[in-house]
């Protein structure tokens, strides 16, 4: 698919979106993995990360420790990282 065929715009790879796939969600809340993680979604041309939610709402995050997730939104959710008492 061309952006001339979409109107200018552009369609992305699924990667782009979701850096890890569905079977792995848990992979973007444990500490055990999250250098593994972290270079899947910080990888050139990643977007934004999909946190599976229909899964992983139950999940706890730990605002201050390694778990990807709270990494990500450390570093990209401030202002909610500071309201929920996160110390950046």
């Amino acid at each position: 698919m061309t952006a001339k065929l979409c109107g200018g715009m552009t369609v992305k790879l699924p990667e782009t979106f979701f850096p890890f796939p569905f079977q792995l969600w848990e992979i973007l809340f444990s500490e055990q993995v999250a250098d593994f993680a972290m270079s899947l979604v910080l990888r050139e041309g990643t977007y934004s990360v999909h946190a599976w939610n229909k899964m992983s709402s139950s999940t706890p995050i730990e605002i201050d420790s390694r778990q990807p997730y709270a990494q990500l939104a450390a570093r990209f959710c401030r202002r909610v990282c500071f309201t929920v008492g996160a110390r950046l």
